[in-house]
């Protein structure tokens, strides 16, 4: 038996005994490919055990009219809405799987819209496959364009400013 093989062997047999501990089915016939993702996927480096908790960076946008600004972010950029605090005021939105949160600024929480503030602090990066398009589109519901899209320092990149006041680059690697 030659090396990768020994591999596979000895990450499918531990796959299994995770999967039924946690009550899991263990029989797919997928499971050689779970179980040694690097060998199949080399591009897939971190495949982890079931309700494991994934380290991220994400933002919380702080907004004056938070119903007005989840409608112009699922127009402009087609987010999608994955979580809502019921009640409102607060939700977290999916750019093609790239989350942020919308919240009502709530100041007894330190928590201030540009507007309160008198401008941003922090300017998203939104790295999409047609920068030009989607800045368009944004501009169309009610963004403001600072900077048309361009190419330079190796990005096509241009810059909004959404109607709460918060600065977008929009843009690619190229």
């Amino acid at each position: 038996m030659d090396f990768l093989q020994t591999r596979l062997r000895f990450f499918t047999g531990r796959l299994t005994r995770c999967l039924t501990s946690n009550g899991l089915d263990s029989t797919s016939p997928n499971i050689e490919v779970l179980a040694a993702p690097n060998l199949y996927f080399p591009f897939v480096s971190n495949i982890s055990p079931p309700n494991h908790v994934r380290t991220q960076i994400t933002a919380t946008l702080s907004v004056r009219d938070w119903a007005k600004a989840v409608e112009f972010y699922k127009s402009a950029f087609n987010a999608i809405e994955t979580y809502r605090v019921p009640g409102g005021g607060v939700c977290r939105l999916s750019v093609d799987g790239a989350e942020f949160w919308v919240a009502e600024e709530s100041p007894q929480h330190q928590n201030f819209s540009p507007q309160s503030l008198g401008g941003c602090s922090v300017r998203m990066l939104l790295i999409v496959e047609d920068p030009k398009l989607v800045c368009e589109r944004a501009v169309a519901v009610g963004a403001k364009q600072i900077v048309p899209v361009s190419e330079e320092h190796g990005w096509r990149l241009g810059r909004i400013l959404d109607p709460a006041g918060h600065h977008w680059e929009i843009g690619r690697p190229v």
